[in-house]
């Protein structure tokens, strides 16, 4: 959900796999970090491959969002950016995370 003064919120869906891809994600990295370390390539290119599958899954998202809204990547401030796991009770499915 992108929340901007004076304007209604507007809200990013995520697929209905995006939990299990994204715990998939973090079980893979991290069963490799206890693996190998952190300099290994292994790690690195798990780790390459992670932040792009999280760029697909929520970064694309939320820029094509911005710039919908009239936002260029430049203005983002981007430590302003949250994640926020809702109860799977207020949303009527499997928890699904919302930036």
């Amino acid at each position: 959900m992108i929340v901007l003064n004076n304007s209604a919120p507007v809200l990013i869906p995520t697929t209905e796999d995006f939990f299990i891809r994204t715990t998939a994600l973090k079980e893979s990295l991290l069963d490799t970090r206890t693996k190998y370390s952190l300099d290994s390539s292994r790690y690195q290119h798990l780790l390459c491959f992670v932040l792009q599958e999280l760029y697909e899954l929520v970064g694309r998202l939320v820029i094509e969002n911005l710039h919908k809204l009239g936002i260029p990547e430049q203005s983002v401030v981007s430590n302003r950016l949250r994640f926020v796991r809702f109860p799977s009770t207020l949303l009527g499915r499997s928890n699904r995370m919302t930036a």
